[in-house]
């Protein structure tokens, strides 16, 4: 089925990509809220900048800049920027690219991705050997996705919340990150196989509603 929107005119319908975009706004939403909160705190080379809080520094820089930020104030360890800047290469490769439809045409048309997965995660998908080709690749990648929301994960937690307290950030907002980073502690430990992604939007609205009602109670 053809995508008929003024958008993406052409495109054809793709699982594979919607899920690329899925984790892509998820990993770049939750390092730019780090990067803001590390900005607006004056860290390293960085401390006379100040930036819009909530996140807000990603209307203004792309997610490759946001890394090389992150890099910079040593934010990010190198490997991990590695891992980030493959998914940005994933990312276009499926946007830019609209005969890729599919994980293993992804991999057709970067086999440097290859390489790179196989390194990092076959030890996890060995035993898997004998299911189909695309559904062997598919589990590449979901372990690359679920690799690179963790990490992002651990930088929300390390560098808002750790440092937030540190800095004696506004009571209200601290609460937030708080609660936002349990309810996803929660949600991936009790559902482990399950899609963050798709329920983001969720938790971070009932994290917002649970500290508002923390501040008043208070």
């Amino acid at each position: 089925m053809l995508n008929t929107s003024n958008d993406n005119i052409g495109l054809i319908y793709s699982a594979a990509r919607s899920k690329v975009v899925d984790v892509a706004v998820l990993v770049e939403r939750l390092l730019s809220i780090g990067l803001s909160h590390l900005l607006s705190l004056g860290c390293g080379d960085f401390k006379n900048v100040h930036v819009d809080m909530l996140g807000d520094i990603s209307k203004k820089l792309p997610f490759n800049q946001i890394i090389t930020l992150l890099v910079h104030i040593k934010a990010i360890k190198k490997e991990d920027e590695v891992k980030f800047r493959k998914l940005i290469e994933i990312r276009n490769v499926f946007l830019r690219d609209p005969l890729v439809i599919t994980f293993s045409a992804c991999l057709k048309v970067r086999p440097n991705l290859q390489k790179f997965l196989s390194k990092e995660y076959l030890v996890k998908i060995e035993n898997q050997q004998n299911t189909s080709l695309e559904n062997f690749t598919e589990m590449y990648f979901e372990c690359f996705f679920k690799d690179v929301s963790n990490i992002s994960n651990t930088i929300m937690w390390e560098y808002v919340i750790g440092k937030a307290c540190s800095k004696g950030f506004v009571e209200g907002q601290l609460q937030y990150y708080k609660i936002l980073i349990q309810k996803i502690r929660e949600f991936v430990s009790q559902n482990p196989d399950s899609d963050l992604t798709s329920k983001i939007t969720m938790l971070m609205e009932e994290a917002a509603t649970e500290a508002k009602k923390s501040s008043i109670a208070g």
